[in-house]
């Protein structure tokens, strides 16, 4: 049984895929809104959530 669920895992996935394309790059909230075709604010609570688990590092106003 996977740790993640299969949402949280959608957002790391594409997070690495951004971050793997720009690995100096912050990768920005709206930025994975648009791949995503979500809100922002899904985006960024989904992104607390994982920097809460200690899997991405949050920062406020720049993105992950």
């Amino acid at each position: 049984m996977s740790e993640f669920s299969e949402i949280e895992e959608m957002y790391l996935k594409r997070m690495f895929e951004v971050h793997s394309q720009t690995p100096d790059a912050i990768v920005k909230t709206t930025q994975l809104a648009e791949m995503m075709g979500i809100s922002p604010a899904s985006v960024t609570e989904m992104i607390q959530r994982l920097s809460d688990r200690g899997m991405v590092t949050h920062i406020p106003y720049r993105g992950s």
